[in-house]
């Protein structure tokens, strides 16, 4: 018998008996209602560069800009914000699922944004450059923005190549002037697939949101990328504990602060197939518990966030 906890929707980290102190401060969008209200388009360029937002299927936020007319006003450049969601701390995520991998674009998550605009952006960003046609290997990196211009901080560069065929999730956490940023291949969210760390105390609050820009040369390309399952935070998200206790029951608890989110259940990951046990959840001490048979087979347990 194997136990498993599984981190999708939004992440959850595989620890066992941890104590730690939870804020409740969160934005969640799955976009499943099939429009952006709430979010403010970032469109810095119009006058030169048409920007598109769409919803494929109703429950995913694409993201596309036709090419600057005019190289003098920069690349097309196009992305989404909260605009009442200031934060500190943060823990940001957004999953990518589908990009035009044959243009040279940059694409990812925006944290503590302030002054959005044509040419006075700033802030950190977290980011794949596909670099199609400029490298064998795309680049993820940590930048600090200053006037909309970013630059990587230091040792935050990593080359890697994601697969278009393939979904990821993007995860940035910052805390103080320290960040992580790691990327998952949909639907493992126990191993990252990449893993980035940097450090700057220039901004230490703002909003939070996700871009993209045409990185090509004479930067008049188009840019086009779909996302989903953005969750902002000010702090990590909840973490299961998980134990076998003497009788073989699976006992699973998570602190009471976080009330809103649901335990679900899974024997399958590659299905995709998920049973609420919300029904089953009763509170104790601070914490909501959740108790099974343990002798049923492979278990995969998530907390999701409406």
């Amino acid at each position: 018998m194997k136990i498993f906890l599984s981190k999708l929707i939004p992440t959850i980290s595989v620890l066992a008996h941890l104590t730690l102190s939870f804020s409740i401060q969160a934005e969640t969008d799955n976009f499943n209602d099939g429009n952006d209200t709430g979010w403010t388009r970032y469109t810095p360029v119009t006058a030169v560069s048409t920007p598109t937002y769409s919803f494929p299927q109703g429950s995913t936020y694409r993201l596309q800009a036709t090419g600057a007319q005019n190289t003098q006003l920069g690349p097309a450049r196009v992305g989404s914000y909260l605009p009442n969601a200031i934060y500190s701390s943060f823990y940001a995520s957004v999953d990518l699922v589908d990009w035009n991998n044959s243009l040279d674009q940059i694409f990812g998550l925006l944290t503590r944004m302030s002054s959005p605009g044509f040419g006075t952006l700033n802030g950190y960003a977290m980011t794949y450059a596909t670099r199609t046609g400029r490298s064998a290997l795309g680049q993820l990196e940590i930048l600090r923005i200053t006037g909309e211009r970013g630059t990587a901080l230091a040792g935050a560069s990593l080359d890697i190549s994601l697969n278009p065929q393939h979904d990821y999730r993007f995860v940035f956490v910052g805390t103080g002037p320290n960040f992580t940023g790691k990327v998952y291949e949909l639907p493992n969210l126990t191993d990252p697939f990449a893993t980035l760390t940097g450090s700057d105390a220039t901004y230490g609050q703002g909003l939070a949101g996700f871009f993209t820009y045409d990185n090509s040369n004479p930067a008049t390309n188009p840019v086009d990328v779909t996302l989903d399952n953005f969750v902002l935070l000010d702090s990590p998200p909840p973490s299961l504990e998980i134990f076998l206790d003497q009788n073989l029951f699976i006992n699973v608890s998570w602190p009471t602060p976080f009330g809103g989110w649901s335990l679900e259940t899974t024997t399958n990951l590659s299905a995709g197939v998920w049973t609420s046990l919300q029904s089953d959840v009763f509170e104790s001490g601070g914490r909501f518990y959740y108790s099974a048979d343990g002798s049923i087979g492979n278990r995969f347990f998530r907390l999701t966030h409406p």
